[in-house]
């Protein structure tokens, strides 16, 4: 009852923020990204802007219009769209599951103002657990892109057992059927990588920078987040196919991937159509992306 009576009053909420694109936190982010995947000739000094992202790639608006941090959980993270009753918050944890990138009209210039208007779209219940999908929608001059993210919340302990998923989701969890990829990339995360990360985006969360709380809390170590995987599948992407415009990607975080641990970065696919995997000992994440070459930038 107290998850329905805060979804009624979430839901009839928005919030709009406006934000720059500036030029330091795109280089600090491409910096890293090159960092865990080097561009092919091995030197950082050759990674071009990919020829359709001047200044903002796919999954960049992970870096702007980032959470106030005025009002945070006890694990760290901003409570504004989180489940709340009269006492407090509901749940105790939460998990980046999944979302979708909509490119529909041109990227954003560097320096250009851009408005993100974000609301609450659904709020499911899965057995003990909560989903909350965020939409968000940037536009510079136009709309240009749609997001949605869906976070779950709960009371359960962690475990390396698979995140349950949305409806809409659950047909990204299977890596039975990928077959062999075209391109693969074996890498790992430190530390110092993933607060570097957590520095640009603002992000507090406990269980990716704090390995004694992860350990409380059951994860063995300090957790890569949800939004930084997708963003180095899409960077390992633009950058090996560089001809290619991204116009869409949906996306599902399967299992904690954790720091200094090997994982592969995998693409299958073909003919603006293409499956991309980040794999442990299983899938960690995994994605549908939709491109196709064109004179017009996304």
């Amino acid at each position: 009852m107290l998850v329905l009576t805060w979804a009624a009053r979430i839901k009839s909420q928005s919030w709009s923020f406006k934000d720059t694109v500036s030029i330091g936190n795109v280089a600090h982010l491409r910096n890293l990204l090159s960092e865990i995947v080097p561009p092919l000739s091995g030197r950082s000094s050759d990674l071009p802007s990919p020829r359709y992202y001047p200044c903002y790639g796919p999954g960049y608006s992970f870096l702007f219009h980032t959470q106030t941090n005025s009002c945070l959980d006890p694990d760290g993270y901003d409570n504004y769209q989180a489940p709340m009753g009269p006492d407090g918050p509901l749940f105790l944890r939460r998990m980046w599951t999944g979302g979708l990138f909509d490119y529909v009209g041109a990227s954003p210039a560097l320096d250009q103002v851009v408005e993100c208007v974000d609301r609450v779209q659904a709020v499911r219940r899965m057995g003990s657990s909560t989903f909350v999908s965020i939409n968000r929608v940037f536009s510079g001059l136009e709309p240009f892109l749609r997001e949605l993210r869906t976070l779950v919340y709960t009371n359960e302990p962690y475990t390396d057992t698979a995140l349950k998923a949305t409806k809409e989701l659950e047909d990204l969890g299977s890596g039975a059927t990928f077959g062999t990829p075209l391109n693969v990339f074996k890498t790992q995360f430190t530390l110092e990588q993933i607060m570097r990360y957590n520095f640009l985006t603002y992000n507090l969360h406990k269980i990716h920078y704090d390995a004694t709380y992860c350990r409380s809390q059951g994860l063995r170590d300090v957790v890569v987040s949800g939004p930084f995987m997708v963003l180095v599948l899409l960077h390992y992407f633009t950058s090996r196919f560089p001809d290619l415009a991204v116009r869409g990607f949906r996306y599902r975080n399967q299992r904690s991937c954790y720091i200094n641990t090997p994982v592969s970065l995998r693409i299958r696919g073909g003919n603006g159509e293409y499956d991309l995997k980040i794999v442990g000992d299983d899938v960690l994440c995994s994605g549908k992306l939709t491109a196709d070459v064109s004179s017009e930038c996304p």
